[in-house]
């Protein structure tokens, strides 16, 4: 089942600001080649979208991405009930066709993450609808996600076959039984 999340215009518009001081910091090259200014402002609807959900579900959790656009090791910490903490990490797109969730190899390498949650989002005149279609392990991805070649080395894994519902996601939290 995925769940729907509606970002509001001026969650949108923060989202425009952020993206435009994450794209500043940038020097150069990062680990992924990649500079299109609308790669920071998608990932951060995504964000915004999981912080709602999140939110919405009463979930203990961690907002962890900074105003600065400097990036962490993940976008979110869920906290469990006994404790422990599940690094989770956003991805979103807003491709018409996007079917699947990506990630750069380089990144993957360099963060390590409990897990990835998969987002697209369609923008309309008051906002942005995003779907997040669900979740799936950092071990399950990299051993079950197809290795590809685009303008980085990247990794893919179908949305509608992401294992871990966001319904599960919210339920095993408060339970203290997501791994």
């Amino acid at each position: 089942m995925i769940d729907i999340v509606t970002i509001e215009r001026h969650e949108l518009d923060e989202a425009k600001v952020y993206s435009g001081v994450a794209l500043g910091r940038l020097n150069g090259p990062n680990y992924t080649d990649l500079h299109l200014p609308e790669r920071f402002y998608v990932g951060r609807c995504g964000e915004i979208g999981f912080h709602k959900w999140a939110t919405e579900h009463q979930l203990m959790f961690e907002d962890t991405v900074t105003p600065a656009g400097t990036p962490d090791e993940q976008d979110f910490l869920l906290y469990h009930i006994d404790g422990r903490t599940i690094k989770v990490n956003v991805k979103n797109s807003h491709h018409p066709r996007a079917r699947y969730l990506m990630q750069p190899h380089a990144q993957a390498e360099k963060f390590e993450y409990d897990l990835y949650v998969g987002c697209t989002g369609k923008e309309h005149g008051d906002g942005l609808e995003l779907r997040l279609w669900g979740a799936i392990s950092c071990r399950e991805f990299v051993r079950s996600a197809e290795v590809i070649q685009l303008k980085v080395l990247s990794r893919r894994y179908p949305l509608d076959k992401l294992p871990i519902s966001m319904t599960e996601i919210a339920k095993k939290t408060k339970k203290g039984e997501l791994k």
